[in-house]
Formats: structure tokens, sequence, C-alpha cells
């Protein structure tokens, strides 16, 4: 194999917008000493040959959730190997489509599982104990009409 890691390139379909919730920290900055990263500076999501068209060359395109893998997207993407969907299933991609021309498909874990947990748990105590609607009565002035608590 010739060259090297750095040598892949790799296109994020993310708007600045999008890019501002999608990765934490100094992840790019981390994903950026591994490999080239192309990023879309169209400002809007990109789909079908326009996107093919900017992920021109690439290997990998890195999908946020609303940018779908159409089938004219994978016939116009000869270099394409992968297609990386930022989200926790594959519904918007074109699977078969993506087969026959040879590119792997996948999706990221549910990495954010902890925390959607954390805050079920959070709002059953909140329902329970009515934290919010006793800050907002007293936020609005209004007289504070005290209840009993449900302990879970």
């Amino acid at each position: 194999m010739t060259g090297t890691a750095r040598d892949l390139r790799v296109f994020l379909t993310h708007t600045e917008e999008e890019l501002q919730t999608a990765f934490a920290g100094d992840i790019l900055a981390e994903l950026e000493t591994h490999v080239c990263l192309v990023r879309n500076v169209t400002g809007r999501v990109l789909q079908g040959e326009e996107l093919a068209e900017q992920a021109k060359g690439c290997a990998v395109i890195v999908a946020h959730r609303s940018t779908a893998g159409q089938a004219s997207t994978f016939a116009a993407s000869p270099a394409l190997v992968a297609f990386v969907r930022t989200a926790v299933d594959t519904s918007t991609i074109d699977v078969p489509a993506a087969s026959s021309h040879g590119v792997l498909v996948t999706n990221v874990s549910p990495g954010f599982a902890d925390a959607v947990a954390e805050l079920g748990l959070g709002m059953m105590i909140d329902l329970a104990r009515g934290v919010s609607r006793g800050w907002r009565s007293q936020a609005s002035g209004e007289p504070q009409r005290l209840t009993l608590g449900t302990q879970l």
C-alpha cells in the first residue's frame, strides 16, 4: 500500500450550523491529524449529484442525518468506498445502490444512550416532584401551590 492514512480524503456533509452540535471538543482537529478532511462550504444540505461533485476524490463521506445517500450520489462517486451516517440508523441511505457500486454503508453507534437515559430519569423526577412547575410559579410571581410530591 502506498501513501499514508493522512492521504485518505474524507468529506463532511455537515453545514457550519450542523457542525456546531455534531462534534464535541477537539474531535475535528484530532480527525484532521489522521485524514485529509474536506468540509461542506456551501452552507446547504447537499444531495445527489451535487453531493458527489462536492465530495469528488474523497474515499469516505461522513453524512449528517439531514443528508441522504442517494443512488445518484453513488453512481457519480467512483472514488467512494464508504458512506457513514452520523445517526443511529441508515434509513436515508439507498443501501442497495451503494452496494451495487461497492460502497460500504454504516452508521455511528448510539453513544448518546446514557445521556438520553439520564434526561428521561430527570424528567420523571421533575414530573413526580413538580420542580419545573414550582420554579415557573415562583418566577412569574404567582402564589405557590404546594403539593405533595410523588415518590418514584
